[in-house]
């Protein structure tokens, strides 16, 4: 598989030199998970669900595979070039699993849920316009 020169680089280096080249050459990324954008509920829960399996065991595979956000979200939040301060970050990410939630919410048999959630992050987003 082709990987850029910078990654390719990097992924060379021993496990410590590696976070601190990254963190020479990648911008550091805010990541938007309180208020409204705190999914962390649905995220757990879609571990618990999932118990370490593919996604397409616990859901039919036209909506398993969109539920790539769940385990990205997760590095995400333990990734080294991951601020705590959004002002000093160039990128923004949104914790935003929509269909884990609105799978989450049928499976439950409370969709309603999904949707006051969603309504939570759309009125925290424009509150920080």
């Amino acid at each position: 598989r082709a990987r850029c020169g910078s990654c390719r680089d990097a992924a060379t280096l021993p496990p410590r030199t590696r976070s601190k080249e990254l963190s020479r050459e990648s911008p550091r990324f805010y990541l938007h998970e309180s208020g409204g954008l705190n999914f962390s509920d649905i995220i757990d829960e879609m571990r618990d669900v999932l118990s370490g399996q593919p996604p397409d065991l616990a859901w039919p595979v036209g909506q398993a595979q969109h539920l790539v956000d769940v385990p990205l979200l997760q590095a995400l939040s333990r990734h080294p070039l991951r601020s705590h301060d959004p002002e000093s970050a160039p990128f923004h990410i949104l914790s935003l699993p929509a269909l884990a939630s609105r799978l989450l919410a049928e499976r439950r048999g409370h969709p309603a849920a999904h949707w006051q959630r969603m309504t939570a992050a759309a009125q925290t987003l424009a509150a920080d316009r």
